[in-house]
């Protein structure tokens, strides 16, 4: 299974990961180490217990820094075949990372990591605007130049390096090729974390709904359909299967737009309200659904002489062993 470590100095690694779960929402296998936030902190402990744990999984380890203490203490780690380690860190990475197959391979990290090595650029349309501090700059540094050149030769080439660089040309993002292009994160709930969060709850009223529904067809609606099928009517059977099936789905439907028009939080608390004698109750008749629908094919299936004759055989082919 494939574990995701991020481990920063300060809080950096908490931050980003509550950045990578607003757009793909909690995720478990990530883990996080904030390094040195206080004076009792034992980094190595932490990095000990946690690959003890993850000893068989496939782990991604992110750090901010390469020279920095965090990445070294990983370098060890980084040695075994289950472990790679990625210093650095930026979102993009971290994303294409996370939305991977368990069995990514290094040559498609390294793909990543070039992907989003392009996503850190200067962001300028091209009008080759500049700031007043930098038209500032500029001119004090070539007075000083102008100045000081006739005190030295040595002082000179100084202010000529002191000089600030003229900055590269701006990549164009249009000809972007990393995989993440762009994110969008606010707080107003309009992205797939919604979704994500729902999902949870909605599914576990639905499964119980589906339980009560098959219950109460099997009670109410099996004799109707032996009597139709006795009678042939044929039609008849067709359009309330399919008009069961309607009212299924309209309760599904309805749940659902429960949930997204009062949020998780309503689902839950709904959730919550339900004995936790009734969802056991109703989770072991889930179970036995397997069983009645075998009992009903069986009811429909049976003969006595057949049955006689099946076991005759079977006893035979067991003596004959």
């Amino acid at each position: 299974m494939k574990q995701i470590l991020i481990a920063t100095h300060g809080k950096m690694a908490s931050g980003i990961r509550y950045t990578a779960e607003l757009i793909v929402g909690k995720m478990d296998e990530i883990t996080t180490i904030d390094a040195y936030v206080t004076p009792e902190d034992n980094v190595e402990k932490k990095f000990e217990e946690y690959f003890a744990q993850h000893e068989n999984d496939r782990i991604f380890a992110f750090t901010d820094l390469m020279e920095g203490s965090v990445n070294q203490k990983l370098l060890g780690y980084s040695q075994k075949e289950n472990v790679t380690l990625i210093t650095g860190t930026n979102l993009p990475v971290l994303m294409q990372v996370l939305m991977a197959d368990d069995d990514v391979t290094e040559d498609e990290i390294q793909e990543f990591i070039d992907d989003a090595r392009e996503e850190l650029q200067v962001v300028d349309f091209g009008g080759g605007k500049k700031s007043t501090f930098e038209k500032n700059a500029e001119e004090d540094t070539a007075q000083g130049i102008e100045n000081t050149a006739q005190i030295s030769e040595g002082a000179a080439s100084y202010a000529k390096k002191s000089a600030p660089k003229k900055a590269l040309a701006p990549q164009s993002y249009d000809n972007s090729t990393a995989k993440i292009t762009a994110l969008r994160v606010d707080d107003r709930l309009i992205h797939g974390q919604v979704a994500l969060t729902l999902a949870l709850p909605i599914g576990i009223l639905g499964l119980q709904i589906k339980t009560v529904l098959y219950i109460f067809i099997v009670g109410m609606f099996a004799k109707t359909f032996d009597r139709l099928a006795a009678e042939g009517k044929e039609k008849q059977i067709v359009a309330l299967h399919y008009g069961l099936w309607a009212v299924n789905w309209f309760l599904y439907s309805l749940f659902a737009f429960f949930g997204i028009l009062f949020g998780s939080d309503a689902v839950s608390a709904l959730l919550d309200a339900i004995p936790d004698v009734v969802m056991n109750g109703l989770t072991v008749c889930g179970g036995l659904l397997p069983a009645v629908g075998m009992a009903m094919l069986m009811k429909m299936l049976w003969d006595n002489k057949m049955v006689c004759r099946e076991l005759l055989m079977y006893i035979r082919e067991r003596r004959s062993v």
